[in-house]
């Protein structure tokens, strides 16, 4: 009798389908994602699956210092990929399929900065392949081997220059092998010193990991020209991250080096900035060395120290922007003045002028002009979010207060200012000069409204342009004039799908037409609802019932789904941050499901 029951325990079982119903929704075609042309003048649809398939999840992966990574392909492991892509002007809409190769996996897709044609990739059972495409559909390969193993593999130079892209290098061998005998102990060296870590996953373990991961890492820098021909310009390095100059003529490229660490990601590797001239080849100029960051302290808003967050000034040809901790890193300590932020002109060999010093921790600019930029600055002990009126070209300048209030107040969020590219391509702020264009999620006690207002920076006042009416939810996908009058928005209401819509002045014109891929939860009803805890706090939550449950039909098994947030004031947790005029339709694992089963 035991032998029988092991027998029918190591048996291999099919894997087990649910009910038709969920099983449909499963297999539906999901409506697909929309990209936008950096002009607003052209449309991208790219085709979803609704779930990976088991080939995918069964592709090989290697996890080493915080990556997953497929060794077979060079690049993410498990990725979620585009299968298509159609192609049409905005205002009418995709109308033509973009050209790909048979069983595609599209990712990484890219527009050009003039807007005219876009690059993405297709991974291959053996690799990553560049592809370009033009606003005909028309497709052509550009290069193979390309490592995406640490994020995008390729950044657009300006106009017909082409692309620089990290490929595989030449030099690279097969994969190191684990001897099956160790050459020696595993040794984790303390130094004399205390630090304090926090947890992470799938770090290095020992010198095979550390194999493994200069292995896979290995890149060279390679120019693409349109044509598909290409010249080097780095090899064999451990690129991180590769951006140009908005003029084109230098690249910002991190690498990672040696000491590796045991104990914290690869976010926290040593890593090398260098400025390379793209005109001048050979010529590289250092801008920072960051050594190995396993000291950074564990209170919240901490950081590394040494000049981190490095980047190319959207509105200038060639200026580099970068912060620097004025604490130490460790918001666990005193100081008045947290973050400096300074400037580094082309050509980069004369020492970067303070534009502007924190209180807080430095939290991102977006530019405009030389007299206009928007920066902020944050603390999460107070929940703090400050932003400021900085003018890059007179740092000089007093700083303006613009706003000053809780990151978890949604009710009073003002919203992210819209912004549109420049003479180079690059995104800068929305701007008449004394007013800005604000795009906000406008929540409040009824629900989600989004909004557009136009916001005078030297009053402080704000015009409401356009928001969201029931009894639809309704977002801004993009704004096509300065007056803030002709807008794409993506809008959807409980009966309806989410699809894109044109609005010019009054008139509202639809310009996709997706349906809905699970009409068996139609018939599932959704309730917000606000209620009392017995502390008297106020909170709210949306109440899904089963098709055809009423009230009268008596209780039924609930299934409750909460996720704890610390808040720092009764207030802001109370507040109604969802919607109820959201097309609700299940996907994945959702517990949604069971609604479908009564």
């Amino acid at each position: 009798m035991l032998s029988l029951l092991f027998s029918a325990i190591a048996a291999d079982l099919p894997y087990q389908q649910p009910p038709d119903a969920i099983a449909a929704i499963l297999d539906a075609r999901y409506p697909p994602s929309v990209s936008f042309s950096p002009d607003r003048v052209w449309m991208l649809e790219l085709d979803r699956p609704a779930l990976r398939t088991l080939e995918d999840l069964a592709e090989p992966e290697v996890k080493v210092a915080g990556l997953k990574l497929n060794p077979d392909t060079n690049g993410p492991s498990r990725e979620y990929a585009y299968r298509g892509m159609r192609i049409g002007k905005l205002e009418k809409g995709a109308d033509r399929d973009v050209q790909i190769p048979p069983n595609a996996r599209i990712r990484n897709v890219d527009w050009s900065w003039e807007g005219d044609r876009f690059t993405w990739t297709n991974t291959t059972p053996t690799g990553i392949e560049l592809w370009l495409s033009d606003t005909s559909g028309k497709s052509t390969k550009l290069a193979t081997g390309l490592n995406a193993v640490t994020g995008a593999p390729c950044t657009w130079l300006p106009g017909d220059a082409g692309l620089l892209c990290t490929l595989v290098a030449q030099e690279r061998g097969n994969p190191p092998e684990r001897a099956k005998i160790p050459v020696g102990p595993k040794i984790d060296e303390s130094l004399g010193r205390k630090a304090p870590a926090r947890t992470f996953t799938n770090l290095l373990n020992d010198t095979h990991d550390e194999a493994l991961f200069e292995h896979y890492l290995a890149s060279d820098l390679v120019h693409v020209r349109l044509d598909g021909t290409s010249d080097a310009l780095m090899a064999n390095a451990l690129i991180g991250g590769v951006s140009v100059s908005p003029d084109g003529a230098w690249a910002l490229v991190d690498t990672y080096h040696r000491p590796w660490s045991y104990h914290v990601p690869l976010e926290r590797f040593p890593v090398k900035t260098e400025v390379h001239s793209l005109e001048e080849p050979g010529r590289i100029v250092p801008i920072a060395d960051l050594p190995l960051a396993d000291e950074v302290p564990v209170t919240f808003g901490s950081v590394r120290t040494g000049r981190r967050s490095i980047g190319w000034r959207s509105d200038a040809p060639a200026t580099l922007w970068m912060v620097e901790a004025l604490d130490g890193g460790d918001a666990g300590r005193e100081a008045e003045h947290r973050d400096a932020v300074s400037l580094l002109d082309a050509p980069f060999d004369g020492e970067p002028r303070e534009l502007w010093r924190t209180t807080l921790r430095f939290g991102g600019i977006t530019w405009g002009d030389g007299e206009l930029a928007l920066a902020e600055e944050w603390w999460y002990d107070t929940r703090q979010l400050m932003t400021w009126r900085i003018r890059p070209d007179t740092p000089s300048a007093k700083p303006d207060l613009v706003w000053d209030r809780s990151y978890q107040d949604a009710y009073a969020d003002p919203g992210t200012p819209i912004t549109k590219p420049n003479a180079f391509g690059r995104f800068v702020l929305q701007s008449d000069g004394g007013s800005l264009l604000l795009s906000g999620r406008g929540a409040t006690p009824a629900g989600l409204y989004p909004f557009l207002d136009r916001f005078d920076l030297a009053k402080k006042e704000t015009k409401r342009l356009w928001t969201a009416q029931d009894p639809y939810y309704e977002t801004l996908a993009a704004v096509l004039d300065d007056a803030g009058t002709h807008l794409v928005t993506r809008r959807e209401s409980q009966a309806e799908p989410p699809n894109y819509f044109v609005r010019k002045g009054k008139k509202v014109r639809p310009i996709t037409h997706f349906e809905d891929w699970a009409p068996q939860f139609a018939k599932v009803q959704k309730e917000l609802v606000t209620y009392t805890r017995e502390d008297g706090l106020e909170l709210s939550a949306t109440i899904y019932t089963p098709p055809g449950w009423k009230p009268a039909d008596g209780p039924l098994p609930t299934v409750f789904w909460a996720y704890p947030r610390e808040f720092k004031s009764r207030k802001d947790a109370g507040q109604v941050t969802t919607s109820e005029n959201t097309f609700s339709r299940p996907g994945g694992s959702s517990h949604l499901f069971l609604l479908l089963e009564g």
